[in-house]
């Protein structure tokens, strides 16, 4: 699960940073995405912010 938040993290990283979040930290932490756990199936909806918020070390 911890690898699977730290892969999450990585590619919302980059990808608000390829589709014009204008790169600053501010804009990039408000955006969310959906996203589906392979274990449970269910949709989730997750900030960048919060996910670093809950894991800094990411």
């Amino acid at each position: 699960m911890q690898q699977r938040l730290v892969e999450l993290s990585q590619y919302l990283y980059q990808h608000f940073h390829s589709n014009g979040a204008d790169g600053t930290e501010q804009n990039i932490r408000q955006k969310s995405v959906k996203f589906q756990l392979e274990d449970d199936h269910k949709f989730y909806m997750i900030s960048y912010s919060s996910l670093y918020k809950r894991y800094p070390s990411l």
